[in-house]
């Protein structure tokens, strides 16, 4: 697949969305959640519930020429920001000031 498309009302942070990015899939997502800190200008972002900005989207997703640079930049953004070893850190940081507290 070329294109990931998620046209959620409503979502926290979509794995599905890291994911697709991680396979260097370009997202078209609507602007809930953390999509916009998920994505980070390496994707398209649309307004929920706005179904010609989603098409019109698309649609030029669909007729523009993807370079292999492109899907490797949201590949790389993806891969670096949430990074296996950062979470990690993070979590043990979370669960010391919890049991800490």
């Amino acid at each position: 697949s070329d294109i990931y498309i998620s046209s959620s009302r409503g979502e926290s942070f979509s794995n599905a969305i890291a994911e697709a990015m991680l396979m260097g899939v370009y997202p078209i997502v609507t602007d809930v959640g953390a999509n916009r800190i998920l994505l980070d200008n390496a994707g398209e972002i649309v307004p929920k519930e706005n179904p010609l900005k989603l098409y019109k989207s698309i649609y030029k997703a669909i007729y523009w020429e993807k370079s292999i640079s492109v899907k490797r930049a949201v590949k790389e953004k993806i891969s670096k920001r949430f990074d296996i070893r950062d979470v990690a850190i993070d979590y043990e940081r979370n669960i010391e000031e919890i049991i800490w507290l």
